[in-house]
């Protein structure tokens, strides 16, 4: 628990007082539990109420779990009080796979699906990288864009990639992403993926499989030669992969590539 949660603690008079039982404020595990039938029916009722975007509880509840942050504040930089969130109430919902607040928060709040708002991008983004299936096939039948960018210009199948979420990759892949979305500055997914059943998946969805967009001009086979990924290369040249494109580095096919790695 962060040190948020700590002060809440010794707050909670002050900083939650109000409707919604500390016991759910305070939970940090109140997005796993959420998942259960049983239990999501009765706590329904206090988390909508914690997600209404017009109360402070959204705010207290972000602050105690740091919830959108890729590190945990310490005691000399932690806020003394809750500020207003820097997301949509629907981003932390997504983030958390609150699939049930889905609905309600869209058509009470008019929550905008497609709203960049946290640090992963949009809501999308952030089911996308948890792997709440529920959750994105929700956002994708209310409008959401598939292949919305982030601010580091990755769609939700980076999104997903990153989080290792297969089959929301499978799931978005149907519903029209693009598989050869632009992936950080090493050139599109299959060209950083070592796994066969990622692999797979994006040459089923008609990948390119020689683009070699990334500085080096190394196609996906380049990197999988080096790599010493043999099931990926032969997967790869079975699809089309030309055995002898040329990169940048020392003008190198993927051959001579990888007799150079593998010989250091």
């Amino acid at each position: 628990m962060s040190y948020g949660a700590a002060a809440v603690g010794r707050k909670r008079g002050q900083e939650t007082s109000g409707n919604i039982p500390s016991r759910i404020l305070c939970c940090p595990a109140l997005g796993d539990h959420a998942k259960f039938e049983d239990v999501a029916l009765r706590i329904q009722d206090p988390v909508e109420r914690l997600s209404d975007p017009r109360s402070s509880y959204l705010a207290s509840w972000e602050w105690i779990h740091d919830a959108d942050r890729d590190h945990k504040l310490s005691i000399d930089t932690v806020e003394e009080h809750p500020s207003q969130p820097l997301a949509t109430a629907l981003y932390y919902a997504a983030l958390c796979g609150f699939s049930r607040l889905a609905n309600y928060l869209i058509y009470t709040h008019a929550e905008d699906v497609n709203a960049k708002c946290g640090r992963h991008g949009t809501p999308l983004h952030a089911a996308s990288y948890g792997g709440h299936l529920d959750f994105v096939r929700l956002l994708l039948d209310h409008g959401a864009d598939v292949n919305a960018k982030s601010e580091r210009k990755g769609t939700p199948l980076c999104s997903a990639y990153d989080g290792g979420q297969v089959g929301v990759m499978r799931l978005l892949l149907g519903r029209g992403a693009h598989a050869d979305a632009p992936y950080h500055t090493r050139g599109t997914l299959l060209n950083c993926e070592g796994r066969v059943e990622t692999v797979l998946l994006l040459l089923q969805h008609n990948v390119n499989v020689n683009d070699s967009v990334d500085d080096l001009k190394w196609t996906a086979l380049h990197r999988a030669s080096a790599d010493g990924h043999a099931k990926v290369v032969k997967l790869l040249l079975e699809h089309g992969a030309e055995v002898n494109a040329m990169s940048m580095e020392q003008m190198c096919t993927s051959g001579v590539i990888a007799i150079g790695h593998h010989s250091r």
